[in-house]
């Protein structure tokens, strides 16, 4: 039987962490998969590792700690490196993406030509931040997309699935420490020729907006970078073609 780790990235989800593993638990248990969870806190300064601590024992949970922040990407690869199911997926520790979608990847994959060449990420089709946190996340993937010709409609939605070797063996090495890990994944997914498969999902709004525009104008240099070397790529691939 095939199994699942799922990775949850943490810095300062005191509060949260604890319902996010129970809540992950239940759902894949319900759909009898076999799976286990990895809690990785980013160099928390809160109580999140104390909490998700006092939770081993009675889940199927492992638990990692940065002792300085890495990033929800270098938390995530972190989780990826220790990941020992057949698959492997990520969901942001505050679940403002619903943990039900796990069971609809999984079954997406599984029903799949061919499962362990196949990934699953989120899109989302029902929105319920603000307007301005929509029109500006919308914005965002309007360029991603267009600058990489990536064949997702939604690059940033904080869940997704892949197949349990290529998160170990290449999404654990990433080069994208921070939110742009899930654009850099998606990169790694299409070079590899995996089949990305689409799951609509709706987004709760659990708290205020956390990115700044310092932050939007960095990931618009990592943008360019990784569609410089994504150029250079296809390049190279085009002229062995020849």
């Amino acid at each position: 039987m095939s199994s699942l780790t799922v990775v949850i990235p943490a810095r300062n989800e005191a509060g949260r962490i604890g319902p996010a593993v129970r809540a992950v638990h239940r759902i894949l248990a319900a759909s009898s998969i076999a799976h286990d969870i990895v809690v990785v806190d980013d160099a928390s300064v809160d109580d999140t590792y104390r909490e998700v601590a006092a939770l081993r024992g009675a889940y199927p949970l492992q638990v990692l700690r940065h002792r300085a922040p890495r990033g929800k990407g270098g938390a995530i690869a972190s989780g990826f490196s220790a990941a020992e199911g057949d698959f492997a997926a990520f969901i942001d520790a505050d679940l403002e993406f619903p943990p039900q979608v796990l069971p609809l990847m999984w079954r997406t994959v599984q029903e799949s030509a061919a499962p362990k060449r196949c990934c699953a990420v989120g899109v989302r089709s029902r929105d319920e931040r603000t307007f301005l946190e929509r029109i500006t996340s919308k914005a965002a993937h309007v360029a991603i997309r267009g600058v990489l010709r990536l064949p997702v409609a939604d690059t940033q939605a904080g869940v997704k699935l892949f197949p349990g070797w290529f998160a170990r063996e290449v999404l654990s090495g990433a080069s994208q420490s921070g939110w742009m890990f899930d654009v850099e994944a998606l990169l790694l997914a299409r070079s590899a020729g995996l089949e990305i498969a689409s799951i609509p999902l709706r987004q709760r709004r659990v708290r205020a907006r956390r990115a700044t525009p310092g932050e939007y104008l960095r990931c618009a240099v990592v943008l360019a970078r990784l569609a410089a070397s994504a150029r250079a790529a296809r390049e190279v691939a085009t002229a062995r073609s020849e």
